[in-house]
């Protein structure tokens, strides 16, 4: 069974809304409301006029009230799952990093010692070196220049690749690592073959 209710609203000479004839909070001018025919929310009917709007807004902050406690948990439980996911970025980043000035470390040793043998190689108070008599001296040769702040240039260079590598793997670990790998070692080679010909950029030294 239909319930209706029947509004007329005359006009009280005014346009703006008092609390006497306001129909809901929300609203902000009141124009001269003919008389309209409202039923209650709900029922079947059609709801028009100025009634009729208010009708919605009520139901609708009825929804949003009930709907809030909600809300309120995904939004936090989003947040949360941002937060924890940009950490876990962070991480991965970090780890990067150093995953690639490691390897640039690392594998300057071998590198230096295949350019001894293949082309040449300074070693600090013998001059240029080559040949398999070289090899031993390169170790030395790198820990000298390391020491001296190779290791720092070579630590932040291949840092630098391991970043990239993070940036362009993801969110596969096995191909980070290994971009990581490659650009330490490309680092590491490129160091090698500036020190292998120094002297024809700088001059003999």
């Amino acid at each position: 069974m239909e319930v209706a209710l029947i509004a007329r609203m005359m006009a009280a000479g005014s346009d703006e809304c008092t609390p006497d004839n306001r129909l809901y909070q929300g609203c902000r001018s009141a124009a001269r409301p003919a008389s309209v025919e409202v039923r209650l929310i709900g029922q079947p009917g059609v709801i028009g006029g100025e009634v009729g709007a208010c009708a919605d807004w009520q139901a609708e902050q009825q929804e949003r009230q009930i709907s809030q406690p909600g809300d309120r948990v995904d939004s936090y439980m989003r947040a949360v799952r941002e937060r924890l996911a940009w950490r876990g970025t962070l991480r991965g980043v970090k780890a990067s990093v150093h995953r690639g000035g490691l390897w640039a470390i690392v594998l300057a040793f071998p590198l230096a010692a295949i350019c001894a043998l293949l082309y040449r190689f300074p070693a600090p108070m013998a001059g240029y070196s080559r040949g398999l008599s070289a090899m031993p001296l390169t170790i030395i040769a790198v820990i000298f220049y390391g020491l001296l702040g190779g290791f720092v240039v070579l630590y932040v260079v291949g840092g630098l690749g391991g970043a990239a590598a993070h940036a362009i793997g993801r969110p596969d670990e096995r191909l980070v690592h290994r971009l990581a790998l490659a650009f330490g070692g490309l680092t590491a080679l490129i160091s090698v073959v500036f020190m292998a010909v120094l002297d024809k950029i700088i001059g003999p030294y």
